[in-house]
Order: structure tokens, then sequence, then C-alpha cells
């Protein structure tokens, strides 16, 4: 009885100190529901520019989030000692572009050599730009591959083999420019280069534009005009903010303005990238910038850019052989090899609140992820309001045709508008949002090239694809009708979307418009109207685009309006049968329409009435307003137009439209989005998470709060949280290689909190042995959750010369695009005994870490989750056992005392 009465009074103390015990250590338990739109009820952005000044901000809680991507190592170690958070991105890049043109001048122009240039690789110390400027948040780069494309481990074997051919050699790179210069007609007198009697003057443009970009651009022109002016050059620096530089890419490179510039660029997590090629060294991959126009790569190299990018192939081995070829002419193609001296990649980083969480886009951070309006939110509670600030806010304008042009406005832009699909901000792969299924057709001949990987996609092979004669295929703009494919056409491509069956219940835009069809029809003759010079919406700045889309796009069908199924027709495949998705719902009519009908159809009645243009080319063209949705002298045009449109019963195409709207209908949504003007001051009337409350352009201020007319739940990306980027070590190896002899090498391959990488997720695990060249290379084999192996062969190991050795792994989960590297150096030693020496913890080898993690920043990271580790619950429960411990005396003393 005593003992019984002890027990209870253990368990009441217990009871009320357990929660005391749980609350410290994991913190208040979210279990509220997740509500419909947004888990915050709103957002407010604001400007700042300078980020020293938003660190402040976060420290004193006046905003919770910076929507920059910053490269500042210094700024960064701060930020996690004041008990910030950081989320990291690593698609930054950056690299030297020549003018390799003759001059008109009579200037010398030393990079129309192709020698020239290449030597450039050699005098360029990307090592020393990575740890000395960059601070270690990088890595060097060679070659035109990024590192959060499938493409990079797919040939890192390549990669590295070109990195270790063009590696810091400043003697070797001195002798082949002095050699090529001498035979240019230049005099090298007193260690200066001259030409005609002048000094060899190079015009070097360094790029400072973006937050992101300034402090680095700055310091890494500096060192390479330094490297420059070693080998005798004069350099005139430039330093030039993102307007200018352009502006002088625009003009005729034969006026000799420029002879080199430095830039950096922003990547996207990516899958195939066949078209690189085309977009660095072929006359068509950038028009805007005229030095492109007179690139002439040799008829090899031709070929090769034709094939990838025109996907010209029959098998991934073919693949191979163009890609890996094409890495190497890259570098020195006789016509266009080393246009571009790729120089590093960049590691940048996010700021935010350690109370505030967000999904970041493994490339590009919280600018470029679409997925933050859905996984954003306080760690503790649901609701609330964030404050956020950007270092630029509404800069160009927004309308329902060119979206958002900015990186800081396309925040606001994927915030209040949604899309058919959403893109996997780690792997690049496309999921459903509003299809339940899509069927994908190939014809047989590339069927081997194409695969599924999320199971979402019904991928089905079949010998031809011919485009039904009933298929939408063109527009008369004329007539405004339809017209359908011709007899024969044929397509490399079919793709069956099939929409959620409640689409057309549940879906309402912002100003209470019920999605229709009309909402998906309209862009279907407004692009071909925008494509063709008879039409008053034609636009001649988008002819490429139109040329693109003609050329891919064989036809469209509607097979059923409700549940809505639409048919695509393509002349195109890709690799990834959920990209090839994509693809199909880019062309006309066939996306979900995240901007409704009559908001479109004011913008084109102001384009008829010439008042206002949706590019800046035809405003400019026709000397009026390039229409802004969001605020200024267009929301008066926009205003005049929605009354118009009300008096007139306006239906746009109605010649083609007319048989799914009536005229009270489209009555209703003018009298609709006049309200909203008058209501809210602008007509960004969109269908995401968010709705646009208010802006005020002058003060940089906008508003966003939480649309809960929103279809879903804010649960539903919440598996997005921070990238699983794998982390690889050597876990065990042989002290000595023995050259002839058999070695086993065990490899840890963990996730980024050291838990063991599941087996399944781990799509290869990669190893290549260097000596001078690649020496032997192989997938490991896994032997154990988290733990794989190497096993080097006699016939590995005699390719081997007594002294060191370089062995990369690199780890490639399908979860996340971006590998794990490491490089470490081994011994191999002829064999001395008969026995292998036995395997020794890693820490007994030499080794060279090239791993970019976290690490190089701060050795105790600030990480922040919604999930709470398990581990912590082992400490709950000895803490129980404590409680129980403590209850047991406490229950014995009191019932002494009673006693």
């Amino acid at each position: 009885m005593k003992f019984s009465k002890c027990i209870i009074a253990s368990l009441l103390l217990i009871s009320i100190l357990m929660p005391l015990f749980v609350v410290l250590l994991h913190g208040p338990t979210n279990a509220q529901a997740a509500p419909r739109g947004p888990w915050i009820d709103e957002m407010v952005f604001v400007l700042e520019p300078d980020v020293t000044k938003a660190f402040e901000r976060l420290k004193a809680n006046d905003i919770q989030v910076y929507f920059s991507v910053i490269t500042d190592p210094s700024l960064a170690r701060r930020v996690q000692e004041e008990g910030l958070a950081i989320d990291y991105a690593y698609g930054g890049y950056s690299c030297l572009v020549f003018n390799i043109v003759n001059f008109t001048t009579g200037e010398l122009n030393p990079f129309v050599n192709t020698k020239i240039r290449e030597a450039v690789n050699y005098i360029i110390d990307r090592d020393y730009i990575v740890k000395e400027i960059y601070g270690g948040m990088g890595k060097p780069k060679y070659t035109p591959i990024e590192r959060v494309t499938s493409d990079y481990a797919r040939y890192i074997d390549v990669i590295k083999e070109v990195e270790l051919a063009y590696k810091y050699d400043f003697g070797k790179g001195k002798a082949i420019i002095q050699e090529e210069m001498l035979k240019m007609g230049a005099q090298l007198i007193d260690g200066k280069w001259y030409y005609g009697g002048k000094p060899v003057t190079l015009k070097f443009m360094i790029r400072i534009t973006g937050r992101e970009f300034s402090t680095l651009g700055r310091a890494t022109g500096d060192y390479i005009a330094e490297q420059f002016e070693k080998l005798g050059f004069t350099v005139e620096k430039r330093y030039m903010e993102a307007p200018h530089l352009f502006a002088e890419l625009a003009k005729d490179p034969r006026e000799g303005t420029w002879h080199m510039y430095y830039s950096g660029y922003m990547g996207w997590v990516g899958r195939f990238i066949d078209y690189y090629f085309f977009w660095w060294y072929s006359p068509g991959g950038y028009p805007q910038n005229l030095v492109w126009g007179y690139l002439k790569p040799s008829p090899e190299f031709e070929e090769i850019i034709n094939k990838l990018s025109n996907k010209n192939y029959t098998s991934w081995g073919e693949r191979d052989q163009l890609m890996r070829r094409g890495v190497w002419l890259a570098m020195n193609d006789t016509g266009v090899g080393s246009f571009h001296v790729w120089v590093a990649s960049a590691i940048y980083f996010n700021m935010r609140r350690p109370e505030v969480v967000l999904t970041p886009d493994i490339a590009a951070g919280y600018p470029m992820s679409y997925l933050w309006p859905y996984t954003i939110r306080y760690v503790d509670r649901t609701g609330g309001s964030v404050r956020a600030a950007a270092p630029s806010l509404l800069e160009q304008p927004m309308n329902p045709v060119i979206g958002a042009l900015t990186v800081y406005d396309v925040i606001l832009y994927v915030a209040t508008v949604d899309y058919t699909l959403r893109q996997d901000p780690f792997t690049g792969l496309q999921w459903p949002n509003v299809i339940k299924k899509a069927e994908v057709y190939v014809a047989k001949d590339v069927a081997p090239l194409v695969t599924t990987t999320l199971g979402w996609v019904d991928l089905r092979v079949v010998d031809k694809i011919e485009v039904p004669t009933d298929a939408w295929y063109d527009w008369n703009v004329t007539t405004k009708s339809v017209i359908y494919a011709p007899p024969g056409t044929t397509a490399k491509s079919k793709v069956v979307l099939y929409y959620e069956d409640d689409l057309f219940d549940k879906w309402v835009y912002h100003d209470g418009s019920k999605l229709s069809l009309v909402d998906f029809l309209i862009w279907y003759p407004l692009w071909f109207e925008r494509c063709s010079p008879e039409s008053p919406h034609y636009d001649e700045s988008i002819s490429w685009q139109c040329g693109l889309t003609r050329k891919n796009f064989k036809g469209l069908r509607i097979l059923s309006e409700k549940p809505l199924i639409i048919e695509v027709y393509l002349d195109m495949w890709e690799p990834d049968a959920e990209i090839m998705v994509s693809d199909a719902v880019g062309m006309p009519g066939a996306g979900f329409p995240g901007l409704p009908w009559h908001t479109v159809a004011l913008g084109m009645l102001a384009e008829v009435k010439k008042q206002g243009f949706f590019t800046s080319y035809n405003a400019d063209k026709y000397k009026a307003v390039w229409l802004n949705y969001l605020a200024g002298e267009s929301i008066t045009i926009l205003k005049s137009m929605a009354e118009d449109a009300i008096s007139t019963r306006y239906i746009p195409f109605k010649e083609l439209l007319g048989k799914w709207i009536k005229e009270e209908d489209a009555v209703a949504r003018y009298q609709s989005a006049l309200k909203w003007i008058l209501d809210r001051g602008h007509l960004w009337i969109g269908s995401g998470p968010f709705y646009l409350d208010s802006v005020k352009p002058v003060e940089k201020i906008v508003v966003l709060k939480a649309n809960r007319n929103y279809p879903y739940l804010a649960d539903r990306w919440a598996g997005f949280q921070q990238p699983p980027i794998p982390v690889i070590k050597i876990k065990s190896a042989p002290s000595v290689i023995e050259i002839g002899g058999s070695a086993t090498i065990d490899l840890s391959v963990s996730r980024p909190d050291g838990s063991p990488y599941e087996t399944e997720y781990i799509k290869e695990v990669l190893y290549i042995v260097f000596q001078k060249e690649a020496i032997a290379k192989g997938e490991a084999k896994p032997v154990g959750t988290g733990v794989w192996r190497i096993e080097l062969t006699p016939s590995d190991t005699a390719k081997l010369e007594p002294g060191s050795l370089s062995l990369v792994l690199v780890a490639v989960s399908k979860l996340a695009n971006l590998p794990a590297e490491e490089e470490t150096v081994l011994l191999a030693m002829a064999p001395t005994t008969p026995t292998t020496p036995p395997a020794t913890p890693i820490a007994t080898i030499m080794t060279v870490t090239k791993t970019v993690t976290i690490e190089m920043v701060s050795e105790k990271p600030v990480t922040t989750t919604v999930e709470v580790p398990r581990t912590e619950w082992g400490i709950s429960a000895a803490l129980a056992v404590v409680c129980l411990i403590v209850g047991l005396l406490i229950g014995w003393f009191v019932i002494s005392k009673r006693k």
C-alpha cells in the first residue's frame, strides 16, 4: 500500500515535470491544422539594397527574411555568430569573355588568337580566387557544365581531366602568349607589349552590378588584371554596372571599345544540358551580345553543337561521346575555343531569423524558389505576419504577357500566380500541381533515351506519332479562326494532360471569378496574333520565340472539357518525361492559366487603341505606355478599358471563344476587375496562395495577404525543407596502395545531419583514380546503409606509378542535383611484401579535401527545422528516468513523514 502510494505520487510528479522538459528541449509543439493557402496570414516586402543594413534589421527583428543571395564570407560568419540562420545556394558562377574580332581602329586585339585565349586558362589561379577572394565559398570552374545539373556528375571524369590539363601554370601560359604575340607582330620592350609603336592596352570591363556580385566582381577583376599586367599588357579597368556593360555589348564589337569582360551569372537547377554549347559557343546563342554573331566554331564543334541542341543522337553512348568531346572543344576549338574562360562556381547564402523557415532553391536560393510561398512559416505556430526585405523591388512593369522580368519581382509573381506543375527545387524535375496525371508518348527511335522518375507520368512507346487533322495547328489572323493540322503531319512526341476532376469547381481567382475554359483558350489565338505582322498585337521582339514555338508545336486537341483533358503534339523530346510534360503545358492554350482572361483582354484593348502595350518594344515603337498592372499611368488606362469593355460587352476573339462565354458573363468579369482597381489601386488578379493587397511604388512596399480560398492546404509541399545534399568521406582505406595488387576502400555517404544516406535514395557513387591522367574509374557498390565500397583490381593498380595519387569521390543523390565531392591523396608503392597492408582509419591518410560545405563558413552552423531530431528524444527518455527516480524518492519521503 505504501509502495503504491509512492508510485502514484511519483507519476503525478512526472506528469508535472515532463511537459516542462519537453518544451525546454523541443520548443512548443505545432499541432495546429494546416490552413488553406499559405501557413502565414501576411507577407510584407520592403526595399533594402544594403546587405549590412539588412543584417542589422534581421538582428533587430525589423525583418525576418532577406530575399537576396550574398557572397560575403565574413558576413556569413557574423550572421551565424548572432544566432541567425543561413540557407545556401550553389548555382552562381563567373567567367571571362573575350572580344574575338579584329578592330577597325587598327589596334591589336590579341584575343582573335585562339591559342592566346586558351593560354589564359593557365595564368588564372582559380584555387587562389576561391580561397582568398571567395573565402572558401566556391569551387574552381573550368567548363560550362554547372554543378547543379545532372550532367555534371555524369561527366565528372572529363571535367576532372580538363581541370588537370589546364591547372594553374603561369610560366606555361606566359610562354604560349609571348610566342603568339610575336607572331602577330607585337614587340616586347622592357617587359611591356607594343604594337605599332603604342602599348597594347586591354580595355577590361568588370561587372560590379548586383548585391550578390559587386564585391567579388571587383576583387576578382582586379586579380585578373594584375595577371595580364604581369604578362606585359597595359590594362585599362572599367568597373561597370550591368546596364552600362550591356550597352557596350550591344555595340559593334569591331569598334574596339572592349577586349574582354568579367561577369557573374546565376544558374538554376537543371537536368540534361544539351543546349549549353549552343548558348555559349554558337552565333545564335546570345543575340543581344553582338560579339556572339561573329562566333565561328570549327566544323567538328558545329556538328556537335547542332546534334546536341537538336537532340539528333540515337543513344546515350552517342550523346556521351558528343558531350565529352564538346567539353574539350570548349577549351581548344580552333574557332571558338576558350571564348569563355570559366573562373569559379560561387556558393551564395541567404539570411533569415531562425524562427522562420522557407524552402530555398538549391541553385538560386530564396529569390528563385518557386516553393517559398507554400513553405514559409513560423516554426512554432500557424499564421502571423512575416516582414521581408529585398535589394530591389518593382523595377520593371509586370503584366499577364511578360510576367515578371527581374529576379526580385519574380518573388511576387510566384506568390500570386499558380502553375500546372511545380518544379522540384532540389532536382529540377516537375511535380503535378493541378493535373492528376499525364501520359507521354514517344516514337520508338527515341524511346531508349527517355525515362520517367517520379511515377506520375505514364511513358508509352509507339511506332509513329501522327497528328490528327482535327488538331489545332495554327491561327488565321484575318478570319479569326483555327487552322487545323494538315494531313500527314507527324510529331516526335505526344503529351496528354489529365487535369483534376473538380478543377472548374474549386478554382477561384482572387477577385472571385471562377476558372473557366476561356481562361485556358485565350492564350491560343493571342500567341499567334503576337507572331503575326497583320495583327494589332504583333510584337517583333519575340520573333525568335515565335519561330521556336512554330518549330516545336504540332497540334492541340481538347479531348474532354469536364474533366479537362488536353492533348499536345510536339516535335521535340527530353530525356526526362516529366520535363516533356512541362514543355507541353508551355504551349499556347495547354497550361493552367494563373491569370484570368478578363485582365488579359483589357490589355489587349489597350493595344488595339495604341494606348498601352504588353512589351517595352511595342511601347517604345508606338510612343505609348508599357503596361504595368501594379501601378502608375497604366492603371488609369486599364480602368478606362474596363469601363469600355462593360459598355461594349466585349468578348476577345469572339469567333472562337464566344462558344464558351456569354456576354453577361464577360460583363460580370469586367465589373469585378473594375471593382478590384477601385478598391486596391492595381489590376494584379492572380490565383496563387497569396493575393496582392497593396502596392506603394514610391516607398517600395508590397503587402501580400493569404488567399484562404486557395484549394489546397498549406502542408501540401511540407516535404521540401532543406536540400538533402549528400556528404561523402573515406571510412577506411589501405595506408599504401600496392601497385599490381588489390585494394578495398570503404566510403561513408551521409545526409547533412550526419545520419546514413539511405541506399535507395542514392543514384550512384563514382570514383576516379588520377595520376597525371585518369587511371581507373567506376562505381562503388553499397555494402550497408550509408556505406559503399571501392574494389580496385590488380589491373587497375598496375597502371600506377610509385608516388602520390588522387582519388576523386562523387556521390549523387536522387533527391538533390548537387553531388558530394571529395578529393583525397593516397600513396602508391611497388610491392615489398606478399601481403596487402591492413585497412587503417582514414585519419592516418594524408587528405586534400575539396568538399564545399557549410563548415567552410562556421564549424557550428546555425540550422532551423520544423522536424524534431530523433536524438533529442533519447535525452527526454533519460530525463524521464531521472524524474521517476526523483519522484520515487520524494514519494517515499512524504509517506515516511506521514508515518
